[in-house]
């Protein structure tokens, strides 16, 4: 009998073991093949500083700005000049720990000033990363609990959350921080659990060290392990201490070299802290439509609400305690910051290194409270945090990763300059599609122009209109370039708006000139007017509409109307055949010009 038991137990523990190592090779495989990126956003020059230190033992940048200088001026917010060298404004800490795969990657031909290569090998890092972190908080689940339910919450947490939406986009310095934080907070939960009789103190040191080499914000994770060890066991915290000691002093010095300060200056607060607006901020942190994270991860509404029940039961757990505190004081610095949603990004971005603290909370609960209820009780406690997972999963793993508009959401219209959009329930982030996409443009753009017709330059009539022009001429709503330097219209209605100056009331004529995908019927209209149907036959053609002169308003901003009922979404073998990678458009007509001329009269005699 005792036999028959132990086989079980092994083949148990065997089948748990594969089981997440399948769901690691999972999440591996989701992060590597996200078509969306930020890969040129902070994370860009992380790649090429390794490939300093390779090549020339520094973290100076000089050697390569003198080859690639137009890289610099396009990155120019990522590099700087200090201390009389180009310096990466970011923590070296990514460069450092990268410098295994960018050697790996130099030996295979790659070079990351090549930005093809560099964003290659940032999605790979990345999504390394991104499984190392899964196991890592799998970890902290399971010092409390036991397989499935330990699985559940490191699921949910990893899957719906920012851990995959941000992890797996870019190198982010978040991306090694959120690792070496998980790592962590893994030895300190075991042993706190009992199952380990130490921290191992000399790794922890250096886990500390290497995550604030990382990101600064991991002060807060730092501040919870010393405290928690100088109440438990101060012989831990003394050989803890020791370690990270010694590695900081080292740091400060190597940072009084390197940029003419004891710390790099992304290190100082003064250069994040604004409290002004501060409580707008706040809420745009935990319930705004496009940065919350009760929002993005509304299951840490149970998680919110289990706290509540441990504190009125007078639970003096401290581990527990001390992540509440942690995560508290993270989104409260969060909000005090000039841009705390986080710039281009998705979701509550800077908050991403706060959630391994939320997943011991977590399993902490639900360890302490699931014995306290009944079945029936625990059954609705698992489907109301089953459904709000699954719809946190939706959110993160699904829009966050597969949605290619979530990146340009930012952009269009820019949401460092227009910051109320972040707290617009109309067009919410991770509710973006193509057509609210380009409807929230094309209204954002005609309010701006009809408050002021001037932030275009004037169209004279003759000119001709190209998607690939100077913006400040027309702007093309509903158009999308791909990778091959051709502009399609992506959804059904798309408009191009502009401002004519010295216009007649005479004849005009409306030339049309554009491809398509397939045959395509399409009707046309200036300021909601129809001017007529043409029928755009596949290739390269010129159509031409009579106008009336009167249909355009001098002055003021008027909309020429595309409606082309028949653009749909390519197939597979299309979007081999059209050289698109990755298409979710309704394709309609391809690289449009269009010109408005008076009308010539040819008079006989």
């Amino acid at each position: 009998m005792k036999r028959r038991w132990s086989m079980y137990a092994r083949l148990r523990e065997k089948s748990e073991v594969i089981t997440l190592l399948l769901l690691t090779i999972f999440v591996f495989a989701l992060a590597l093949v996200s078509p969306v990126t930020y890969a040129s956003a902070d994370s860009h020059f992380s790649l090429i500083v390794s490939q300093a230190i390779l090549e020339h033992r520094t973290i100076q940048l000089d050697a390569y700005h003198e080859v690639a200088p137009a890289l610099f001026d396009a990155f120019d917010y990522q590099v700087d000049l200090q201390n009389g060298h180009w310096l990466y404004d970011y923590p070296t800490g990514s460069s450092i720990y990268s410098l295994p795969f960018v050697g790996i990657a130099l030996l295979s031909g790659s070079n990351m000033l090549n930005t093809g290569d560099n964003h290659m090998w940032q999605n790979i890092i990345s999504a390394l990363v991104v499984a190392a972190v899964f196991l890592a908080i799998y970890r902290i689940a399971s010092a409390y609990l036991s397989f499935w339910p330990s699985l559940t919450i490191t699921l949910v947490s990893m899957m719906g959350s920012t851990l995959i939406s941000t992890l797996s986009t870019a190198l982010w310095n978040l991306c090694f921080a959120v690792l070496f934080v998980s790592l962590g907070l893994g030895l300190i939960a075991r042993y706190d659990a009992g199952r380990s009789r130490t921290v191992h103190p000399y790794y922890l040191g250096l886990i500390l060290f290497a995550s604030f080499l990382s990101r600064p914000s991991t002060v807060y994770f730092i501040l919870v392990v010393l405290l928690y060890l100088a109440i438990k066991k101060k012989g831990f915290l003394v050989r803890t201490g020791t370690v990270s000691l010694i590695l900081l002093i080292t740091f400060l010095v190597f940072s009084r070299i390197s940029y003419g300060s004891w710390l790099p200056p992304y290190y100082s607060a003064g250069n994040w802290l604004n409290p002004s607006g501060y409580l707008q901020a706040l809420y745009g942190v935990l319930l705004s439509p496009s940065r919350g994270i009760i929002v993005y991860s509304p299951y840490l509404l149970l998680v919110a609400g289990g706290m509540g029940l441990y504190a009125l039961r007078g639970q003096q757990h401290l581990l527990f305690w001390l992540c509440a505190l942690w995560v508290g004081f993270q989104i409260l610095s969060v909000s005090a910051t000039r841009m705390w949603w986080g710039g281009y990004s998705f979701g509550p971005r800077l908050l991403t290194d706060a959630i391994p603290a939320l997943v011991l909370m977590t399993a902490v609960l639900w360890q302490d409270l699931a014995p306290r209820l009944s079945k029936r009780q625990q059954r609705s406690v698992i489907v109301v945090y089953f459904s709000l997972g699954l719809i946190a999963i939706m959110i993160n793993s699904y829009v966050g990763l597969f949605n290619i508009k979530t990146p340009l959401w930012n952009a269009y219209p820019d949401i460092d300059q227009y910051t109320d959009y972040l707290f617009d329930w109309e067009y919410p982030q991770f509710l973006i599609t193509n057509n609210t996409f380009h409807e929230r443009r094309l209204n954002h753009y005609r309010q701006r122009i009809e408050q002021n017709p001037k932030l275009l330059d004037p169209y004279i009539v003759g000119q001709t209109l190209s998607v690939d022009d100077d913006p400040t001429l027309a702007i093309f709503s509903g158009w999308w370039g791909t990778d091959t330097n051709t502009s399609w219209t992506e959804v059904i209605e798309t408009q191009i708006l502009f401002v004519p100056e010295a216009v007649s009331d005479l004849e005009m004529v409306l030339t049309l000139t554009t491809s398509s995908f397939g045959r395509q019927p399409l009707r046309l209209y200036l300021n909601d007017t129809l001017l007529g149907s043409l029928d755009i036959s596949g290739d390269n053609g010129t159509y031409e509409l009579p106008v009336d002169g009167r249909l355009l308003q001098d002055g003021e901003l008027n909309e020429l109307d595309f409606y082309l009922p028949g653009a749909r979404n390519p197939s597979l073998d299309e979007l081999v055949e059209l050289g698109i990678r990755y298409a979710p458009h309704r394709l309609g007509l391809r690289n449009v010009t269009v010109r408005f001329e008076n009308e010539t009269k040819t008079v006989d005699g």
